[in-house]
């Protein structure tokens, strides 16, 4: 009989209930769509939080209404991008700009 996995779980595979897996670093195959990386494979894994993750935020918008993020297609984001950029860069003093932050709050009319 062969040796047990040390992750093998009663209820069914291992990391069946997790969501939003990117990768795995494992020392054995597992059944997964996810990527495997090997333990020791540092630069693949550094690789992959690079160029998944970090040079894809360098550039980004988030919107926010009532506290709750919205989601932003690329075209909207396109438009808010250029507008923000365009008001910001008119007015006297502005010199190159490297990140801009905004907040609006309102006063609920009675």
């Amino acid at each position: 009989m062969p040796p047990k996995s040390r992750y093998t779980s009663v209820g069914g595979p291992p990391l069946a209930d997790l969501t939003k897996l990117i990768a795995i670093a494992t020392d054995e195959s597992l059944k997964t769509e996810a990527r495997q990386f090997a333990l020791d494979d540092v630069k693949g894994i550094a690789d992959l939080l690079e160029k998944g993750f970090i040079l894809p935020q360098r550039e980004r918008i988030s919107l926010y209404v009532n506290n709750t993020p919205i989601v932003l297609t690329s075209f909207p984001r396109e438009i808010i991008t250029n507008i923000v950029m365009a008001l910001a860069s008119s007015l006297k003093g502005v010199g190159e700009i490297k990140s801009i932050d905004i907040s609006l709050r309102r006063e609920t009319k009675k």
